[in-house]
């Protein structure tokens, strides 16, 4: 992985259903989002359908439903580390479903609480 971010480079997460289905790697699905500033920003500004684009998936409204909770779990603790340089417990990823997300300030203390164990590879 770029910048030694523990995401391999081969792999890979189903999303889609049906005929718009595909396999995408999530480096790529991890550039895009971070492309349009961020979890927190694609949220904001509804850039899903953009990043569903670039991955080269049809648009079908569960498409976009089915990106932030993949991104969340599998990816914001990744950005996170590259972004802020902090390690945060992946299972922070379940509070991001369930609640709006607020723009970080500059500061990382707008972020989840850092832990102390190193994220477990993709």
């Amino acid at each position: 992985a770029a910048k030694g971010l523990p995401v391999r480079s081969d792999a890979t997460v189903m999303l889609g259903r049906g005929q718009g289905s595909r396999e995408v790697n999530l480096w790529t699905f991890y550039r895009e989002v971070r492309r349009r500033g961020g979890l927190v920003e694609v949220v904001k500004n509804h850039r899903w359908g953009k990043v569903a684009g670039a991955l080269g998936l049809l648009w079908q409204p569960n498409v976009t439903k089915e990106l932030r909770p993949t991104y969340a779990t599998l990816l914001y603790a990744v950005e996170v580390m590259d972004m802020y340089g902090l390690e945060i417990d992946p299972d922070v990823s379940e509070d991001l479903l369930s609640q709006p997300l607020n723009a970080p300030s500059s500061a990382p203390a707008a972020l989840p609480a850092p832990v102390s164990t190193p994220l477990a590879a993709l």
